[in-house]
């Protein structure tokens, strides 16, 4: 993505985890895709 993304990521922790759910949608096994997708979903609510 962009170059500075991981360090805003190490100073913003809400940031850190939704790229992580988002890094388990892109390349996360059957389950951990179903399990960050309902957490994307309960972030959005």
């Amino acid at each position: 993505m962009y170059e500075k993304l991981p360090l805003a990521a190490m100073e913003d922790p809400l940031l850190y985890e939704l790229l992580a759910l988002f890094d388990a949608l892109r390349i996360g096994q059957a389950r951990e895709r179903e399990l960050a997708g309902q957490h994307l979903e309960e972030r959005m609510k």
